[in-house]
């Protein structure tokens, strides 16, 4: 969700205010996902684990969870 933030400066006989917008994107590659696990596959079953990783995954794998 986009967020939006103003920042003020204040002295005396000035006042200084910036707008600040943010946002992020989440976007899917199921080209790449679908050739790195060989078969197709959707981002939420990689996600909640309903698919098995490919075995050039074990080395990532053991990293993440140190």
């Amino acid at each position: 969700m986009p967020r939006a933030a103003i920042y003020t400066y204040s002295r005396s006989r000035g006042l200084f205010a910036e707008p600040s917008l943010e946002g992020a994107v989440l976007a899917t590659q199921n080209t790449s996902n679908d050739r790195y696990y060989g078969q197709r596959v959707r981002a939420n079953d990689i996600l909640l684990g309903r698919v098995q990783p490919p075995r050039g995954a074990e080395r990532l794998r053991a990293a993440l969870s140190r």
